[in-house]
């Protein structure tokens, strides 16, 4: 029996090579999935969550991890006289199950508040099925509303498989 050792295997143009049994060093990214919401949109109905942007990954092995990116960009208060608040989640497969969530508040001044929020979470879904996450946005009780994407911002979401 002989053995080929070699320092780099590409596939030929046009071609799809694949080679059985490889499996990816742990710690190294296998896919990465995006998706973005550009539309300056206000947000003015109280206790309903929205769906701002989603993406699809399909895990290639179910000891994987998804790591998630996110941003929501210029969340902005509409009304400079009321108190607002807007709470944000990241659910997974369109179920009410969040697996992150927070609240951004604005008092009630005449200023307008812009901020930008984003952050990472790691989730363990140990299946080979396509998974869907979103980033939804919901107005709290408060009265007045929420802008997102105000001058030109974009809102988020980057999937990334990490193998293990």
């Amino acid at each position: 029996m002989s053995t080929l050792y070699v320092d780099n295997l590409q596939p030929n143009l046009g071609s799809k090579v694949e080679i059985p049994n490889l499996k990816p060093l742990a710690g190294s990214v296998v896919q990465v999935q995006y998706a973005q919401f550009t539309t300056d949109t206000t947000y003015s109905t109280v206790n309903v969550r929205t769906n701002v942007v989603s993406a699809s990954i399909t895990p290639t092995s179910t000891a994987s991890k998804i790591l998630i990116l996110y941003t929501f960009a210029s969340v902005w208060k509409t009304s400079a006289t009321s108190a607002t608040e807007g709470e944000w989640s990241i659910g997974k497969n369109g179920s009410q199950h969040v697996i992150v969530d927070g609240i951004s508040g604005y008092t009630a001044s005449t200023d307008r508040h812009s901020t930008t929020v984003s952050g990472t979470y790691l989730d363990s879904p140990a299946t080979t099925s396509s998974l869907t996450y979103d980033i939804s946005l919901k107005l709290g009780s408060s009265s007045g509303g929420i802008r997102l994407n105000t001058e030109g911002g974009v809102s988020n979401i980057t999937l990334m498989e990490i193998a293990q």
